[in-house]
């Protein structure tokens, strides 16, 4: 069963999430079975470059970015005006594991109705060159988003200080 939590309840920590701090920011959180979150914005955030989405990336989804331990992606969900609609926390990634499936990514954008996306995940090492499971897991991405009608307009790497955009980068080819 799904639960909503909205602004004005109870600080919860829940990972990377520290609600009372995006209470002003958000709406709704849903908590999903598998460990996933989908927050939805109050109000859609224009994002303009690969810049504004690490500033909306660094004030709301990884605050404090150096103290992440494990690798974290997220999707950001946009509408046909290029304004994120959801940060969605896709997957936490153990040392034998794979950020995400193609599945996994594409599942809530295709069911909120998103046209574009945006795939964001953290090196905790501290250096944001992608690895070549990255440039790969990019690769997928990009192809199962052109099947399915849902526009990957960039995946970034983002480190304590530094990141990589993949779109800025010819997508890493």
């Amino acid at each position: 069963m799904t639960q909503a939590r909205t602004a004005g309840r109870p600080a919860i920590m829940a990972g990377s999430y520290q609600l009372a701090r995006h209470n002003t920011f958000m709406n709704t959180i849903y908590d999903q079975p598998d460990g996933r979150f989908v927050r939805r914005l109050e109000k859609p955030h224009s994002v303009s470059n690969a810049g504004s989405v690490v500033a909306h990336v660094q004030e709301h989804v990884f605050p404090q970015i150096g103290q992440y331990m494990q690798e974290e992606m997220w999707s950001l969900l946009l509408n046909s005006r290029e304004q994120i609609t959801h940060d969605i926390l896709v997957s936490r990634v153990t040392v034998d594991s794979t950020l995400a499936q193609p599945s996994i990514v594409f599942r809530d954008a295709i069911r909120l109705g998103a046209s574009r996306i945006i795939v964001v995940h953290n090196h905790p090492s501290g250096c944001p060159d992608p690895s070549r499971a990255d440039v790969l897991m990019t690769k997928r991405l990009r192809q199962a988003g052109e099947l399915l009608d849902v526009i990957l307009l960039d995946h970034i790497v983002l480190a304590s200080d530094a990141w990589y955009s993949f779109a800025e980068h010819e997508w890493g080819e």
